[in-house]
């Protein structure tokens, strides 16, 4: 799944001079794979689109405590404001009200995001990742009877 949603924005990440690092471990869930290539492919493309040239955006994946599976993408872009953390989830919300025009959004990425991970039982969050860049994250707590 992380494979085929890099392969969707590899070519986008050269264009902007963006380099991905997968660091994931091998697990199995029972999921939709379509509908969480398709969150995985927009959070890349967000990061890839608010981080500057000539930097990295990294995808996790971990099998946590419970089975619950955590997927994180991380860019070393401008971050997003505490007050915005929670609310650009939720459609038409962008961080700044230039980012429709300026980065070609509409603000319905993230809350489709949102409506996919929680029809998979899971949770979707962004947080600010230390001193530089955001961190956004999804964990599914489906995990598969074969893992």
């Amino acid at each position: 799944m992380i494979d085929n949603a890099i392969t969707c924005v590899q070519f986008r990440a050269r264009n902007a001079k963006i380099e991905i690092r997968r660091d994931c471990d091998d697990i199995a869930f029972d999921a939709d794979p379509d509908r969480l290539v398709q969150v995985m492919t927009n959070l890349l493309t967000n990061a890839i689109k608010f981080s500057p040239q000539d930097s990295i955006v990294e995808v996790h994946a971990v099998r946590g405590p419970g089975g619950i599976t955590t997927f994180a993408v991380e860019d070393q872009g401008r971050g997003v404001p505490e007050d915005k953390l929670a609310k650009i989830f939720m459609r038409y919300e962008q961080v700044e009200l230039s980012d429709s025009t300026q980065k070609q959004g509409t603000g319905l990425g993230l809350a489709i995001c949102r409506t996919i991970v929680e029809a998979h039982g899971g949770e979707i969050w962004a947080e600010n990742n230390g001193a530089k860049g955001a961190r956004f994250s999804f964990s599914i707590e489906k995990p598969s009877p074969h893992a």
